[in-house]
């Protein structure tokens, strides 16, 4: 039997700064060392307000959410610009998920 070789990456996400969890000994070292030279910081959507539409139409469009109507559009808009999106992803998510079940059942 010949030994089989993969070429295999992981991708992790932490709602936590790893780098501050390392210093305060909550996090491993070493395995920092490891993951390091590889890692990307994308910041929180709160920082980046201008990218939540374009992220919410890629989630409508994936899903195939029926959120088409103008004013619901413009109302959901108001409300991401001024919520904090605590839970990041997650929550516009489960906006867009709560957002089409309703607007189903009130047409």
């Amino acid at each position: 039997m010949q030994p089989a070789f993969f070429d295999v990456r992981f991708i992790m996400t932490s709602q936590k700064n790893i780098f501050e969890e390392a210093k305060n000994g909550m996090f491993s070292e070493k395995l920092l060392r490891v993951l390091k030279p590889l890692s990307i910081c994308i910041p929180p959507l709160r920082e980046r307000r201008e990218d939540i539409e374009f992220i919410a139409g890629g989630i409508i469009q994936k899903y195939g959410l029926d959120l088409t109507d103008k004013a619901l559009l413009l109302g959901l808009r108001e409300y991401y610009e001024n919520h904090a999106f605590p839970e990041n992803l997650h929550d516009l998510k489960r906006l867009l998920f709560y957002l089409s079940v309703k607007h189903r059942l009130e047409s």
